[in-house]
């Protein structure tokens, strides 16, 4: 049995993989130089975003003070877990509503997975709460206390939406925080 190798053909698949693993690297290296505060903001943000119950609850909402009100239900939630919990709930809660954005007729609705990453980036970068070696694990267990929290407020055990007829033709939704 005869078996022809062409030599060319190892050659130029070495050369891809060689190719792709310098992409790779370069990728990881531009990583790395990002700041921390960055990098753990990226990642909050990808992950909020992810989330359908994040989607569901903070961009489908057409009143701005439910939004309040779960942006402080989050604050208050966050406390239950590390890094968070070394915190007090008031100064979680000031981080996250200073000049919350208030949606005026007309405005497109504020984008608040960039919202939350920010600031909560900048209240992690503060008070020293992320370590590189941590960066993914602090991420993920931050947006799953926050999308916790959500889902919650969606199941019918949890959520409560009072709906009061103001008039014939409008209503007017009160949210209560339930933690």
């Amino acid at each position: 049995m005869d078996t022809e190798v062409h030599p060319n053909k190892f050659l130029n698949q070495s050369k891809s993989v060689r190719k792709e693993t310098t992409r790779v690297e370069k990728v990881s290296d531009s990583m790395s130089l990002m700041p921390l505060k960055e990098s753990f903001k990226s990642l909050l943000y990808y992950n909020l975003m992810s989330s359908s119950v994040f989607k569901e609850v903070m961009y489908n909402s057409t009143n701005n003070s439910c939004e309040i009100t779960y942006t402080r239900g989050i604050a208050s939630n966050l406390l239950k877990y590390y890094p968070w919990s070394i915190l007090n709930e008031t100064v979680i809660t000031n981080a996250l509503l200073q000049d919350f954005p208030f949606m005026g007729d007309g405005q497109e609705t504020p984008d608040f997975a960039d919202i939350f990453a920010s600031r909560i980036s900048d209240l992690a970068e503060k008070y020293s709460l992320i370590e590189k070696n941590r960066l993914n694990e602090v991420a993920t267990a931050t947006v799953n206390s926050i999308t916790s929290y959500l889902t919650k407020r969606l199941s019918n055990d949890y959520f409560l939406s009072l709906v009061i007829k103001t008039n014939v033709n409008q209503t007017q939704t009160q949210c209560l925080l339930i933690v």
